[in-house]
């Protein structure tokens, strides 16, 4: 213990080594069984993913690996994209006291409130090609590409909400 001592009584310390670089964590590939989630592929189509594997979205990609489609389609699929396990929405709202701002919304749409129902959960319903669907946590959405209009949907089957994007 006296070699690690100064003169002067202070203990001395050995030098600092610089700390060493944590290991590097491989990259994960596009088909990695921890690839789990919702994913918009290069054509804009969106798809559930579970373990690399397509697991919901348009039938004809269930089922298939994700990194067999990336890459592969380079236009829109004419397929109309739809959900699986998705109720039949009813033109009405999931929050009855909040009818007074969808009101809003349909005034600002020019449709009156019955109008504004009916079109949101017509765009819900819809398997029209133009129709671009997607889920968001437990919401189901759809935006209508000709006229830009975005509906959202519980799981209810209930409107949630209608508006212009």
């Amino acid at each position: 213990m006296e070699d690690m001592m100064s003169g002067d009584g202070e203990e001395k310390r050995p030098p600092q080594m610089p700390p060493e670089k944590p290991p590097q964590m491989p990259k994960q590939t596009q088909d990695s069984a921890e690839d789990t989630g919702w994913r918009t592929l290069p054509n804009g189509v969106k798809v559930y993913i579970e373990n690399g594997i397509i697991a919901k979205g348009p039938k004809d990609l269930i089922n298939k690996k994700l990194s067999d489609m990336i890459g592969t389609e380079t236009h829109p699929s004419d397929a109309p994209m739809a959900w699986l396990d998705a109720p039949t929405f009813y033109p009405e709202t999931n929050a009855k006291g909040h009818d007074k701002h969808h009101m809003k919304h349909a005034k600002e749409m020019g449709l009156t409130f019955k109008e504004w129902l009916k079109g949101a959960s017509d765009t819900l319903n819809s398997g029209d090609k133009d129709i671009v669907k997607w889920m968001d946590d437990c919401w189901y959405m759809a935006l209508n590409t000709k006229n830009n209009r975005l509906a959202v949907g519980t799981v209810d089957g209930e409107v949630k909400t209608y508006f212009n994007t």
